[in-house]
């Protein structure tokens, strides 16, 4: 069973290539956090694909996991869509499952185009860069998968200087953080924003887009606005970014 969470659908779609090539179910995690499905059954190994938001896997995912039976298969890979860095996300994950008594076969990052604007400076990514990343990544994903249908472990090669500060003290101050969103005149009141948050911090209000306090960062309302209407600081006139639908090979 392959478990993914996405904003962008970056690890929507490396949970598609992996759910091809191994021939397995792919469940989205944020429809069984809706379900309150907190057992799971599996005769494969359970593959978890997530983003990396500040070198971990976002807070909601890790509650989710923690909170998690895993019945069946016992062995259990998780692999994270990134833009470089994963700082020791593995290690907090491989304590998890290890906690559980599963079988923890190892974490790896792939690198995947960059869609996290809170640090975009002038524009995004050239649509050629992303498909040359996506290229690397869609051969990372199935070197990854023969090593899964092998049993073998996947490790993690990308280096984050610091680690331990960067995912045990900085990305705890990443979760508290609230980005400030605009929303301008270009708002069309479709509802989209609403409709799409994976953590239900955005209603509509006297016809008017409100943000709550409980923002993961994911910025899929901003990618997927139709009207490019919701906007940070540094996105306004920013070309949005949204993965491409994976296509069976």
């Amino acid at each position: 069973m392959i478990l993914y969470f996405t904003g962008t659908n970056n690890s929507k779609y490396a949970a598609e290539l992996l759910g091809d090539y191994l021939q397995d179910e792919v469940v989205r995690i944020i429809d069984l956090i809706k379900q309150k499905k907190f057992t799971l059954n599996s005769e494969k190994p359970y593959i978890i694909v997530a983003p990396i938001y500040c070198y971990r896997f976002p807070i909601l995912v890790e509650d989710y996991l923690k909170d998690c039976t895993f019945l069946g298969n016992q062995e259990v890979y998780c692999i994270g869509t990134m833009q470089s860095q994963s700082g020791k996300s593995g290690k907090v994950l491989k304590n998890i499952f290890e906690t559980k008594g599963m079988n923890y076969k190892g974490f790896t990052g792939i690198r995947m185009p960059n869609n996290y604007y809170i640090m975009s400076r002038k524009k995004a990514p050239h649509p050629f860069a992303n498909q040359i990343t996506m290229d690397k990544a869609e051969l990372m994903l199935a070197l990854t998968a023969e090593d899964i249908e092998n049993h073998k472990k996947i490790r993690k090669d990308d280096f984050s200087p610091f680690p331990y500060l960067c995912s045990y003290v900085i990305n705890p101050l990443f979760v508290k953080y609230q980005p400030k969103f605009k929303v301008n005149d270009n708002c069309i009141q479709c509802g989209k924003c609403v409709n799409e948050c994976p953590v239900e911090n955005i209603s509509m209000i006297d016809g008017k887009i409100t943000f709550h306090n409980q923002c993961i960062q994911c910025l899929r309302c901003i990618h997927q606005c139709p009207a490019k209407a919701i906007n940070l600081k540094k996105t306004e006139g920013i070309e949005r970014y949204t993965c491409i639908d994976y296509k069976k090979k």
